[in-house]
């Protein structure tokens, strides 16, 4: 009785959604494939924030996005990528949220992120020296503790999840009910309607004070 419900899933996995020119893996401080979801994710929340869906919010844009280096399961690989692939790199369904955020908190991600030795960053650069945050960028402006941020990251994280324990004190929080897993497989299918291989460039984003 399930061999046809199996045999349509399965051809649904097994079904090439894009092309990568290389193998996408996580690393510290700053890795392809971190950038890469870190990326996609800053920009789906930007959408979600300019479009009709927030016209009752108080927030318009997004400034950063952070992750948690085990938020993926496994690599991207090179060649064809297929459904199953994302859902191997993310078999769970977190969603995208924004954060706002005071600065003196968003302090408290840069301290955790320069502790963790590197975590997934879109939307700013810093370096670590002695273990903390030094540098930092947030767009392309020194990071200001005086003002508020919004802060992209996955409902999981946000509810306190691998020690982010920071966002408790947030002044506000949105969802935008876009599962993270969702969000990459429109981009990679989006490129692959276009013609596009997926191809990423490390930038230094996190990376080691010399």
């Amino acid at each position: 009785m399930i061999v046809p419900y199996k045999q349509t899933a399965d051809a649904e996995m097994n079904a090439v959604i894009g092309i990568s020119d290389q193998v996408l893996r996580n690393a510290q401080p700053e890795g392809l494939l971190g950038d890469f979801a870190a990326d996609i994710l800053l920009l789906k929340a930007k959408e979600y924030c300019s479009g009709p869906s927030s016209m009752n919010q108080d927030i318009k844009s997004a400034d950063l996005c952070v992750l948690s280096s085990n938020t993926f399961r496994t690599s991207l690989p090179k060649g064809n990528i297929t459904l199953g692939n994302v859902f191997q790199l993310m078999p769970y369904d977190n969603v995208i949220v924004t954060v706002k955020m005071k600065g003196p908190d968003v302090k408290e991600i840069l301290d955790y992120i320069a502790a963790k030795g590197g975590v997934p960053v879109a939307g700013m650069k810093m370096k670590i020296k002695n273990n903390m945050p030094d540098s930092v960028l947030i767009g392309d402006k020194p990071f200001d503790p005086l003002r508020d941020y919004i802060v992209v990251t996955t409902d999981y994280l946000a509810n306190g999840g691998d020690n982010m324990t920071f966002y408790k004190n947030a002044l506000k929080r949105t969802s935008t009910e876009i599962k993270l897993r969702d969000a990459i497989t429109v981009y990679i299918k989006e490129e692959f309607k276009k013609g596009n291989t997926i191809h990423v460039k490390k930038d230094g984003r996190v990376q080691a004070a010399e």
